[in-house]
């Protein structure tokens, strides 16, 4: 009986010691893995400011306004014959037309976010090298039936318009396609520095030679719209595409003819349309981002 006694309590030992290494390694923990973070959740409400570059194209034209002239012993048909000048010899034209130049500058804006609408303000200026010139060149003419006052002599006729610098403010309402990508209309006031200008050399045909020429060179006011597409590329960088109409007000240029010896009273105006097409890209840093 002590034998048998001997035989089980071995038996116990050996098992206890066997399972202590199991036991020892169940009773540890395994330790605890860091829960992934959360990928960042992109927002495009705050501040930004850029640069864009681009095209700009003009529909401007100068169309022939009003126009009087003063009539005397040596000028019968008046001091400028525009009655025979514009019907029979074509001028005074319509001057300008189609043209197109470069424009370049900066914005700067706020967007509020709201789920997938994005709404926001934006200000911008920019220099532009667009300066569509017109120049027409009129070849003597001798026409017998005016009598002793039917010759013309050749002359030239010019007008010009020079955008400086255009600016917008403009609001910004746009729709987020995907988290990263707005599609938006935009539309609000336009201002810009504008020349223009109309000279006129050898009339009347008295006078070869000499040039008589106006300006105007103001500040004129109106209002821009269009739209685009802005796509977040990297950290805070975005980049745009952008289409942007504008029309600023018309503008008046009055030829006058009083600098010539008894030319007082003869005048000729030019209006001319101040408007044209923006297309450019852009480049945004989001401020804070």
């Amino acid at each position: 009986m002590s034998v048998v006694r001997k035989i089980v309590g071995s038996i116990g030992v050996i098992a206890l010691l066997m399972a202590t290494p199991v036991l020892a390694a169940k009773s540890k923990k395994a330790p605890k893995q860091p829960l992934p973070r959360p990928a960042p959740v992109f927002s495009w409400t705050g501040y930004y400011a850029g640069v864009n570059a681009g095209g700009v194209c003009t529909n401007a034209v100068a169309n022939r306004g009003t126009f009087g002239t003063t009539f005397g012993l040596l000028d019968p048909m008046g001091f400028v014959d525009f009655g025979h000048r514009i019907p029979l010899l074509g001028q005074f034209p319509r001057f300008l037309g189609g043209a197109c130049g470069f424009a370049g500058g900066g914005q700067f804006g706020y967007n509020l976010q709201s789920a997938n609408w994005v709404w926001g303000v934006e200000g911008d200026i920019q220099g532009t090298t667009l300066n569509p010139d017109d120049n027409r060149a009129f070849p003597a003419v001798n026409i017998p039936s005016l009598g002793g006052f039917g010759f013309f002599g050749a002359n030239t006729e010019q007008a010009s318009q020079q955008l400086k610098w255009l600016a917008t403010i403009r609001g910004r309402a746009g729709f987020l396609a995907t988290p990263m990508l707005m599609i938006y209309g935009t539309g609000g006031l336009a201002f810009g520095q504008v020349k223009d200008t109309v000279s006129v050399t050898g009339i009347p045909t008295a006078f070869t030679g000499v040039t008589v020429a106006s300006s105007n060179d103001d500040i004129r006011v109106g209002f821009a719209g269009g739209g685009g597409a802005e796509l977040m590329v990297f950290g805070p960088w975005s980049a745009k595409v952008e289409y942007l109409y504008y029309h600023l007000t018309d503008d008046t240029v009055l030829l006058n003819f009083n600098s010539l010896p008894n030319g007082a009273g003869t005048f000729i105006n030019y209006r001319f349309r101040n408007e044209g097409h923006i297309f450019r890209l852009g480049l945004n840093y989001k401020i804070g981002q």
